[in-house]
């Protein structure tokens, strides 16, 4: 079955590349030809060297700024070259000129209708899409809540599609206010990833890996640079600079990221991918629960009985670190995840 997957596999963000490159493996082992949509309207394409044509204007900081963007989209470019990509469409209007089996949309927060970036764009909730079958594989509405009024295009977009799964609780109860049915609630394919020989080798060792984009507060940092002196470990920022570490690897595409993370003595972060890849590669780790990954990783954390992984005045990262993290149920139940999240995507393909 040839079919497109839709999501934001361009962005510069590790997670979001390998979720999708998650889900185009699972495709595969289903059997299937997945192909990812080349979908790029203006807003969403990354736009390195537009600052560069006004350098004068730009302060020192601003310049390293533009500087690191830049490495970061090159590592980036390369990596998608391991994706199976259609040709770019650049208007909504275009993607009727692609015919699919089926198409699939998610992960990630594709559902995310507050977003200025990419919310009110109803592509992603079926327009366009010139396909047999519409299936939304574990997208999220992000830090929307039911709270927000639901968009009519959201409501109109959710009847399109044939089965319907999303990643977190939030989101069910978005799909079931705005148009009655019932989500099954699935883990973000990256869960069932297979890292085994994934990772590029970093070149440096005993280090604690930071990866934030949401900044800690002073209190944390502090704390992470003690727990890091006292065991003479570096800090590392991993693609957003923290000027507080000891070095920064801005420049780390999607599998430099995962080569980080496995041969570092322990992992921070603020960021839910973060988690989901530490939990993976069995690491020490800690996140600052930010309110952009709420409702995307408390939902994980509490499935896995690790919510005292979670950064607070009550517990410091001694106490934290010193507390094993017993892997091998863990990594069982991720497995019972994955495998779960499979077989839906096989049964609503299928249907």
């Amino acid at each position: 079955m040839h079919i497109g997957v839709l999501t934001f596999h361009a962005a510069l963000n590790p997670g979001a590349f390998l979720q999708a490159y998650s889900t185009v493996a699972a495709l595969r082992r289903l059997g299937h030809d997945p192909v990812i949509i080349d979908y790029m309207p203006r807003r969403l394409r990354p736009r390195p060297y537009r600052k560069f044509l006004s350098l004068r204007a730009i302060p020192p900081r601003g310049f390293r700024k533009c500087m690191d963007r830049l490495r970061l989209y090159k590592a980036f470019k390369t990596a998608q070259g391991r994706l199976p990509l259609t040709r770019r469409f650049r208007r909504r209007g275009d993607l009727a000129g692609e015919r699919f089996d089926a198409a699939v949309v998610g992960a990630d927060i594709v559902w995310n209708f507050r977003s200025r970036h990419f919310g009110k764009d109803p592509v992603y909730f079926g327009a366009g899409l010139n396909a047999g079958r519409l299936i939304a594989y574990a997208p999220s509405c992000g830090v929307c809540t039911l709270d927000d009024a639901i968009p009519a295009y959201v409501r109109e977009g959710l009847g399109r599609f044939a089965a319907i799964s999303v990643r977190d609780e939030n989101t069910a109860g978005i799909v079931k206010a705005a148009c009655g049915r019932s989500a099954a609630i699935l883990p973000d394919p990256a869960v069932g990833l297979e890292v085994a020989g994934l990772g590029e080798g970093p070149g440096i060792d005993e280090y604690v890996l930071v990866y934030a984009f949401n900044p800690f507060d002073d209190r944390q940092v502090e704390e992470i640079r003690r727990y890091a002196r006292s065991r003479r470990l570096r800090t590392v920022g991993v693609c957003y600079r923290q000027g507080w570490c000891d070095e920064n690897r801005i420049a780390a595409g999607p599998f430099q990221w995962l080569g980080l993370i496995e041969n570092a003595s322990c992992v921070v972060t603020t960021m839910f991918h973060g988690a989901v890849f530490a939990i993976k590669y069995a690491k020490p780790f800690a996140v600052s629960m930010h309110r952009t990954i709420r409702n995307k990783a408390q939902p994980l954390l509490r499935e896995l009985d690790l919510t005292w992984r979670v950064m607070s005045d009550r517990q410091g990262l001694d106490e934290m670190f010193a507390r094993e993290i017993d892997y091998a149920p863990v990594h069982r139940k991720l497995q019972q995840m994955a495998e779960a999240g499979v077989k839906w995507l096989e049964e609503a393909l299928n249907a």
